[in-house]
């Protein structure tokens, strides 16, 4: 669904006046009795009617700004942890590579290192 300030094309903060003036303004635009048979026209002055029904009430059209908060709330968190996640990524690959080109270059022992960990690894269970 739609938001439905798009669809009246108005901004959220617009009055009962700006709203109502709106949902006149796309009704006579596509009203069934204007445009017969468009099926497009149709659904497009369903959606107005709808949206103005929400909006014109104003308990409902705090209802739906809540709603449109929270919506909004948790698409912020998604992208912070899809930056997280991006970021966290890119370091492990970064460090991988530099990791890789050293060895490459003989400059690191894997070998050693592998055992080392293995043996910290063995030595942390027999602690525990």
């Amino acid at each position: 669904m739609r938001d439905l300030y798009s669809v009246l094309h108005v901004a959220p903060k617009a009055s009962d006046a700006e709203i109502k003036s709106a949902f006149r303004t796309v009704a006579k635009s596509c009203h069934p009795d204007v445009r017969p048979g468009d099926r497009a026209a149709e659904q497009s002055f369903h959606e107005a009617r709808q949206a103005y029904m929400y909006l014109s009430n104003r308990e409902m059209r705090r209802i739906y700004d809540d709603f449109l908060e929270s919506q909004h709330v948790a698409e912020r968190a998604r992208r912070r942890r899809a930056v997280r996640t991006m970021s966290a990524t890119f370091l492990l690959t970064v460090a991988a590579v530099a990791l890789g080109a050293v060895w490459w270059q003989g400059g690191l022992p894997v070998g050693k290192i592998v055992s080392a960990v293995v043996d910290r690894a063995g030595a942390h269970e027999v602690g525990r």
